[in-house]
């Protein structure tokens, strides 16, 4: 029998060392050149193939949540295959594809394919816009993005309208050291350009080419989550308890990454390798995509390869070398501003998730 996906996740909170939330990183190919990018784009990857995945989330169909990555995925050529083998084979209910925007028609053709395909499928489609739009395309080094990024906007709402309910539509900005003197005008930018779009926030991190993308102060950070958060509209959590969910975990997220910043602690203690896993294009499996990080509190950044454990997830973290890392991430309180992991951290924990909810609605209601 096939739960509905919120009782499946509150049945995946009974089982703490499963994963359920995944992050696949399906190309290393790009068109863009971001100065705070932490990704090796372009370099050789010998990607997964869309059999070898099947395996993988046929073997271990535990995943709520995955989101594709990249490099930019709508450059995989089999993209909508893929897709529409995490939903049949892994019973994914929940995808976010994150992309530049650049693509428009390739975008479209993919989106509208697996909205036919995979009827019970809620897709999130995620487009970059990180400054107004001439800074944008400066840094990500696409000349005429922004015009292409709007084509992508309107080619979205279209297909949004005709699949009620089934795609919802997200901006995200990188608050990095480049474009924080102009977090406030961008975010009033978004709001007027791409109106339909929810708004999401994330933090410039990791090994990147430029390292003034990291100069962010804790109060520079907490500014401009403000600004994101009271964008974020009150839900009826009976109504609509996805979203409900979701936004309370977005504020709580938000004030984990302010911690972080300010203070260096650990708040929750960190669910990468056990409620998230990080997948990467060949098949390595991490426990975060902060490799500096998990390599100074584990030793190693990679838990292993899929390809060595016959694309078996569960065989690979049950190995003793990937327990051991696991509970070190735990028990020495590893801590980043990764947002996917404080995400599976806090809505994977029935008292941490409780307490965000009724935060937000405390707060919706009182201001």
């Amino acid at each position: 029998m096939t739960l509905p996906p919120l009782l499946r996740g509150a049945a995946a909170t009974l089982r703490p060392r499963v994963p359920c939330y995944l992050v696949l990183f399906v190309t290393r190919r790009c068109n863009a050149a971001c100065p705070f990018c932490f990704y090796p784009i372009n370099t050789p990857d010998d990607a997964l193939s869309v059999g070898e995945i099947e395996r993988i989330v046929t073997k271990h169909p535990h995943f709520l949540q995955v989101t594709l990555s990249g490099g930019e995925p709508y450059l995989r050529s089999d993209l909508a295959e893929l897709v529409e083998v995490l939903a049949r084979a892994g019973r994914v209910r929940f995808l976010t594809v994150s992309s530049n925007g650049s693509l428009p028609e390739r975008t479209a053709a993919v989106i509208g394919r697996v909205l036919a395909s995979c009827p019970d499928l809620r897709y999130r489609a995620s487009l970059s816009v990180d400054d107004l739009p001439e800074q944008h395309e400066e840094l990500r080094r696409i000349p005429g993005l922004f015009e292409r990024i709007r084509a992508s906007y309107a080619a979205l709402v279209r297909l949004a309208d005709r699949h009620p309910g089934r795609l919802e539509l997200n901006v995200q900005t990188v608050l990095s050291g480049l474009n924080k003197a102009r977090i406030a005008e961008v975010h009033a930018f978004l709001a007027r350009e791409l109106p339909r779009c929810r708004r999401s926030l994330v933090l410039a991190r990791g090994e990147v080419p430029d390292p003034a993308s990291l100069d962010v102060t804790a109060d520079e950070y907490e500014h401009a989550a403000r600004l994101w958060a009271a964008s974020r509209p009150a839900r009826d959590a009976l109504r609509e308890p996805h979203y409900a969910v979701l936004d309370a975990t977005l504020d709580y997220q938000q004030e984990v990454v302010a911690r972080v910043l300010r203070d260096d602690r650990a708040v929750p203690p960190c669910a990468a390798g056990r409620r998230l896993v990080v997948i990467d294009t060949n098949g390595d499996v991490l426990p975060c995509e902060m490799r500096q990080v998990v390599r100074r509190v584990t030793g190693s950044d990679v838990l292993g390869n899929l390809r060595d454990h016959d694309h078996d997830l569960g065989r690979l973290l049950g190995a003793a070398d990937a327990r051991v890392a696991v509970e070190r991430i735990r028990s020495r309180r590893c801590r980043c501003t990764f947002e996917c992991a404080i995400n599976a951290s806090v809505a994977f924990s029935p008292p941490r998730l409780a307490n965000a909810v009724v935060r937000r609605a405390v707060r919706s209601a009182f201001g």
